[in-house]
């Protein structure tokens, strides 16, 4: 097909060329041209010079490309030379349109290309993120058994520029004699997911995890792990997306204080070090990679 033609840059000269030698051909060959240049040939003029073997050659060129001539021959074959430059030009025409016509596809396709970028870049700088921010905890007094409990609060935060939509959030939880296996299937929480939304570069509190002062000492000693882990699943704000996902999977790795009695500054200051386990920590195509039950 014509649009699929790949016009060179040198076409249009050398159809102007081939004009050229064309209508030189045909003047040359036309017989009102050669008797027009047959009586110059015979004027004194060129008699004069005829002892000069160079003038004579030189007198010749002249008499063949004298005006009158190349007009005589116009004005008898005008209609030919306009049917032929007509043809010509069609074709230059054509040329032009051809090879315009791939610079306006090739242009047309980069554009789209841009603008496709453009949108990508958008969308990733002001699109919605979820990520972990923290992990709160705080003491109880369970007043049936005299004992102190503590409920670990997982802070999601949205570190994008735009708020989420469909947001649903899953904590689950392990207290463990032995370390996790690899590999370990991090099953989610029973019971349904509350449906909510997080504006941009706010936080929310997912649902909260509970674990005894006795156990935290435990943890402490190094007899007993816990493990903390948890999904949000979310919208974002910008249409034709798929669903975003952050995964997260954290352990205590360091307790102070005494966590068998309530939170003081002064007397009994907790602390609670949460770090990063080797597994269940993704975002988006990242989780494919790794193996989960959901």
């Amino acid at each position: 097909m014509l649009k699929k033609l790949k016009t060179p840059w040198f076409l249009p000269w050398i159809l102007g060329i081939f004009a050229t030698i064309l209508f030189v051909v045909a003047m040359f060959g036309s017989s009102s041209f050669q008797e027009c240049a047959s009586n110059y040939a015979n004027t004194s003029q060129y008699k004069q010079n005829s002892g000069s073997t160079f003038f004579s050659f030189v007198n010749s060129v002249l008499d063949l490309t004298r005006l009158t001539c190349v007009g005589s021959f116009i004005h008898h074959t005008h209609e030919e030379i306009l049917a032929s430059f007509t043809v010509l030009l069609a074709l230059f025409t054509l040329a032009l349109w051809a090879s315009t016509s791939k610079i306006a596809k090739d242009a047309k396709t980069s554009t789209n290309k841009t603008i496709k970028i453009m949108e990508d870049t958008t969308e990733r700088q002001l699109r919605a993120y979820l990520t972990i921010e923290q992990f709160s905890y705080v003491s109880h007094l369970d007043t049936i058994n005299n004992a102190i409990w503590w409920s670990i609060h997982p802070v999601w935060r949205n570190t994008g520029a735009t708020p989420t939509s469909a947001l649903f959030l899953n904590t689950n939880s392990a207290l463990s004699d032995q370390k996790l296996p690899d590999n370990f299937d991090f099953l989610d929480a029973p019971g349904e997911s509350i449906k909510m939304v997080i504006g941009a570069h706010l936080s929310i509190t997912a649902s909260l995890i509970k674990i005894t002062g006795a156990d935290l000492v435990a943890v402490r000693d190094g007899t007993k792990f816990f493990y903390i882990w948890g999904w949000a699943k979310y919208k974002d704000g910008f249409p034709n997306t798929p669903e975003r996902i952050t995964r997260f999977c954290n352990h205590i790795t360091h307790v102070t204080g005494n966590p068998t009695y309530h939170y003081n500054r002064e007397t009994n200051p907790i602390e609670i070090t949460f770090s990063f386990y080797k597994e269940n920590n993704c975002i988006d195509d990242g989780c494919q990679e790794q193996k989960f039950n959901t």
